[in-house]
């Protein structure tokens, strides 16, 4: 005597297919929506000064501010804005214009970028832009859920 199992497919089925396909399929939804995503939410960090992300950057010191007004007066924010010289550093974590030291890496369980600009990291450390708020991250995250789960971008 011989067991078959008998698939029964109906709407349950049907939509637990649909959230294993799009959560394979992942990697697409994270190029297409988080990424572009990713961008806007750098351009309004650097725009504010990091104020979109909860806490604006340090005031840069009043020696080096002035200064930068003068050398940096012909560049992206007229020597005005923090974290905006020549505007390489902005590029290399947004990917905008020139993205020779932006690296972007999708795959089927992330999203990765990296900027390969040898003072990232030190300026980092002073006005913090790899991290984003609990907020931030909780928006991205209730996006992906929603693909996943009901196909919603």
């Amino acid at each position: 005597m011989s067991k078959e199992f008998t698939r029964v497919v109906n709407g349950v089925t049907k939509s637990l297919e649909g959230m294993l396909n799009r959560a394979n399929l992942i990697d697409g939804y994270l190029d297409r929506v988080v990424y572009p995503m990713y961008q806007n939410l750098q351009r309004e960090r650097w725009a504010s000064e990091n104020a979109t992300q909860g806490s604006s950057w340090p005031s840069l010191q009043p020696a080096y501010a002035e200064m930068k007004l003068k050398r940096y007066a012909d560049y992206p924010g007229g020597g005005t804005k923090m974290m905006i010289a020549t505007k390489r550093l902005f590029n290399s974590v947004v990917g905008d214009e020139d993205t020779s030291e932006h690296e972007k890496v999708v795959s089927n369980h992330s999203l990765q970028i990296f900027s390969t600009t040898p003072y990232a990291e030190y300026a980092n450390v002073v006005r913090e832009f790899k991290e984003f708020s609990v907020e931030t991250m909780r928006e991205i995250m209730s996006g992906i859920v929603n693909y996943i789960t009901r196909g919603v971008e």
